[in-house]
């Protein structure tokens, strides 16, 4: 298999407007019959967001793209805020051969949102949000798990390990209690509960591995608050009062419970 870099913001030192790009009939014909792996970045949005379009060959992956420059709009000098930039686009030939499951594309998206898994339990941004996205300060660290060639397997087992590890060792003790709750967020539709930034006075460190080009590199994380719906953090000893304590002095808060 043989991966082919069809765009890199840093490169071209800076991202593309997505419009301007699929406008340009070389780029359309490089997307032609290819399965592709991208990162946007949606003006209005504090987010990156990585996806993979052309599952089905032919022009699909331009059908894809386009449908975000309909969905942001164009970017315009009266309307910074719309449109969307692009800042890296991969890809792999399109095989009738490799079920969709099987491809590349698909694979390399599980791997990523796996990755993730663990930042989005203990970042109160990511609540509400979809599985596909990532703050952007994580973009070379994105970029890098995109052209990660080691074993899948590895990740797969690390990421179970590392999840493992985390309930064994935030199990709650007869002294562990709600310092404060410090933090908020309720998603501005759906019916997802709040979640509250719980401070705990104990910490729980995690041990976590990554394999990287000179071996498996070993650090630690030290956690010290999570992010809980109001229904549980009545339950732990003194959430009842910090919940109170907190709604108290944020009368005008959206809250969901």
């Amino acid at each position: 298999m043989k991966l082919y870099q069809l765009y890199d913001y840093r490169k071209e030192k800076e991202p593309t407007d997505l419009y301007e790009f699929l406008q340009k009939k070389s780029n359309k014909d490089k997307l032609n019959n290819m399965r592709t792996l991208y990162i946007v970045h949606p003006n209005r949005d504090d987010m990156l967001k990585f996806g993979i379009a052309g599952l089905d060959g032919g022009t699909s992956a331009y059908g894809r793209l386009l449908q975000y420059v309909n969905l942001y709009g164009k970017q315009t000098d009266f309307n910074q805020c719309s449109g969307v930039q692009l800042l890296y686009l991969v890809g792999t030939k399109y095989n009738q051969n490799v079920e969709t499951t099987n491809s590349w594309v698909v694979k390399k998206e599980k791997q990523i949102k796996d990755y993730f898994k663990l930042d989005r339990l203990e970042n109160i941004l990511y609540v509400g949000r979809g599985t596909e996205r990532v703050l952007a300060e994580n973009i070379k660290k994105l970029i890098r798990l995109i052209n990660d060639t080691s074993n899948k397997t590895f990740d797969d087992v690390e990421t179970e390990r590392r999840k493992s590890e985390r309930l064994k060792q935030s199990e709650l003790v007869e002294t562990d209690r709600v310092v404060k709750i410090t933090d908020h967020y309720t998603a501005p539709t759906g019916k997802s509960k709040t979640r509250y930034r719980v401070h705990w006075n104990r910490s729980y460190v995690i041990t976590e591995k990554k394999r990287t080009n000179k071996g498996i590199e070993t650090t630690q994380k030290t956690i010290a608050k999570t992010d809980e719906p109001a229904k549980k953090i009545a339950t732990y000893v003194g959430g009842q009062e910090a919940l109170e304590l907190y709604r108290k002095s944020h009368s005008k808060g959206k809250f969901r419970d």
